[in-house]
């Protein structure tokens, strides 16, 4: 654009500029203007400029040991779901194949 080439211009959810804007904030060369300029300017940006909050482990691990236990109980379901159908099957066969033993 600044030597007067024509770009195509890509529809997206970014600002109309948003490359120009992150041009003059990388040359700012600030850790802070980034983070506003990318994430806004908010309470939790200031957790992000501070350092790490320890409270985050504990919701991260709790997150994550609901993800296990919800993994475990698909595992569950689908294994109980798979001996209900090989029954079903089964005791679908049984009479076909007394009845051909019959004949």
């Amino acid at each position: 654009m600044e030597n007067g080439e024509d770009y195509e211009i890509l529809t997206t959810n970014l600002q109309p500029f948003f490359w120009r804007k992150v041009k003059n904030i990388i040359r700012q060369n600030q850790k802070g203007a980034l983070l506003e300029f990318l994430f806004g300017k908010d309470e939790d940006n200031k957790l992000v400029n501070q350092g790490w909050n320890p409270a985050f482990d504990d919701r991260i691990q709790n997150l994550q040991n609901q993800i296990n236990s919800l993994q475990q109980k698909i595992i569950e379901l689908e294994h109980n779901q798979t001996l209900t159908i090989k029954k079903s099957l089964s005791e679908l066969l049984k009479p076909s194949q007394a009845s051909k033993i019959d004949q």
